[in-house]
């Protein structure tokens, strides 16, 4: 899972090829391996109209010979999606991503904030960030902690979307229960989408254009590190 905007340009045409993997990356280099990607999908609004309100992309990757016989959610694990999360009493989360600002995207920065509310005029959660470009598609984690039991404990509300120049507040769409049977239909491998709908998910096969890089224990979490939205 990652923001829409890093796996397409949102003109209605264009999917991001050379998509690429690295769990756990540090300057350079991933202990985890290099999973290439393979299909791209993401929401007709967001591919055909570029609305933040459905930045939400999705990729499967190949497998990586140095884990033969091994997925990639066994290899480092994985994080749950909490939608449709209550907004009331105000809570706090973990962002966490690769900002181009930030050691040049080398390295993962995670920033602790209470949530600030909604952006007016896409409905878009905030929090107080200074991670900028490159921060794209990293996870918003809901109570993050190792020891803890609670079912809402580590589970992902949202993604890193965009943000306004000057203003030290990241967005991320609502993660509604609708991102969540997306998500749910791909992993089944059986599909059963209404062509009718506005959030009807598009699919591109992905080989080679932008690189991501990621955290470990995200599922499917890329972070763009070249240009465009953040």
């Amino acid at each position: 899972m990652t923001a829409g905007h890093c796996v397409c340009e949102g003109d209605g045409a264009i999917w991001y090829d050379q998509l690429v993997f690295y769990p756990g990356y540090f300057n350079g280099e991933s202990s985890s391996g290099r999973w290439t990607g393979k299909i791209s999908h993401t929401f007709t609004e967001f591919f055909d109209h570029k609305n933040l309100s459905w930045d939400f992309g999705f990729f499967e990757v190949n497998q990586d010979p140095k884990f033969a016989n091994q997925n990639l959610e066994t290899v480092i694990g994985s994080l749950s999606l909490l939608p449709d999360i209550e907004l009331n009493p105000p809570f706090y989360i973990t962002a966490i991503g690769y900002p181009s600002t930030m050691n040049g995207g080398a390295s993962m920065i995670q920033t602790y904030s209470m949530l600030l509310g909604t952006d007016s005029s896409t409905g878009a959660l905030g929090i107080n960030s200074t991670m900028g470009r490159g921060s794209s598609g990293g996870p918003w984690i809901y109570e993050v902690d190792v020891g803890n039991e609670s079912i809402h404990t580590n589970r992902i509300i949202g993604i890193s979307s965009y943000g306004y120049e000057g203003i030290d507040i990241l967005y991320s769409p609502y993660l509604d229960k609708t991102v969540k049977s997306f998500l749910d239909e791909l992993k089944s491998g059986e599909p059963t989408f209404d062509p009718e709908s506005p959030t009807t998910p598009q699919f591109q096969r992905s080989w080679t254009f932008y690189i991501l890089v990621a955290v470990a224990s995200a599922l499917l979490i890329g972070f763009i590190v070249l240009f465009g939205i953040w």
